[in-house]
């Protein structure tokens, strides 16, 4: 099993308003972003049920892996008025044991670079973006178009073995 966790951050609109509800559309919501991300990991999930097959586990639980999303948190109770600047999913995702884990990571990672729709503060990037830190045509003060981090928790190595990377910090 893989387990990760991937971190997205956001932006509050530049006002000096104590709510931001009328100025939202000049922010960066984590929580659009994440919603766009939970979109992509259900695709993945479709995907790898067609293409994924075991034989045992296909007889004995009708597919060979799934992928959960188990949790997921954004901004702050009773902020409503406040554009949700961070958010974290946490998710897990099994695998057979003819697969092996650092292929199972790669397409978890490669998500973070896959094109997306583009909403305001959310620009389409993709793999033919330059080497600068900010993808041409991207404000560079703005938050990145797509998780800053994807951290792969903890997973097994398709032999059973369970290794504990760091902790994840935010």
């Amino acid at each position: 099993m893989l387990r990760f966790r991937v971190a997205i951050s956001g932006k509050q609109p530049e006002t000096s308003e104590p709510g931001k509800t009328a100025f939202a559309h000049l922010g960066v919501s984590a929580l659009e972003k994440t919603l766009i991300i939970v979109q992509a990991l259900k695709e993945l999930d479709e995907e790898r049920g067609r293409r994924v097959r075991h034989p045992a586990l296909d007889k004995a639980v009708g597919r060979s892996t799934n992928l959960l999303i188990g949790h997921l948190r954004a901004g702050e109770q009773g902020q409503s008025t406040q554009v949700p600047v961070n958010c974290i999913l946490e998710a897990s995702l099994t695998f057979p044991p003819n697969e092996y884990l650092p292929a199972v990571q790669k397409e978890v990672e490669r998500l973070s670079r896959k094109p997306r729709p583009v909403i305001p503060g959310f620009v389409k990037t993709g793999p033919e973006s330059s080497g600068s830190s900010a993808p041409r045509g991207r404000d560079p003060r703005r938050p990145p178009p797509f998780p800053s981090r994807v951290t792969i928790d903890q997973g097994s190595d398709g032999r059973g073995a369970i290794r504990q990377p760091p902790p994840f910090r935010q």
